[in-house]
């Protein structure tokens, strides 16, 4: 058998992670314009803003009110990001 080297090893995984990284932001991206069902989990990174988690699993981050944690809303997603997405609430009364 054939030894790798620790740097080789490195260089394969870098390579690994940089075509899943870029499949991860197209397969986000394919959502744009659609509109998700989200659990709403709790508050977003930023002031005003909910996270919550569509039914296919993806984290989707929106503007709302803490009143919106634990109940299921729809969302327009309008951007894709690496490791979320980003919507706007379509109604304020959950589902």
């Amino acid at each position: 058998t054939e030894e790798i080297s620790r740097e080789q090893k490195q260089e394969r995984l870098e390579r690994l992670l940089k075509i899943q990284r870029r499949i991860t932001l197209e397969i986000n991206r394919s959502f744009t314009g659609s509109i998700q069902t989200v659990l709403v989990e709790g508050p977003g990174k930023h002031p005003g803003q909910m996270s919550g988690r569509a039914d296919n699993g993806k984290t989707v981050n929106f503007t709302g009110n803490p009143g919106l944690i634990s109940h299921l809303v729809d969302v327009r997603i309008v951007a894709a990001y690496q490791n979320s997405l980003m919507g706007e609430l379509m109604k304020t009364t959950p589902v």
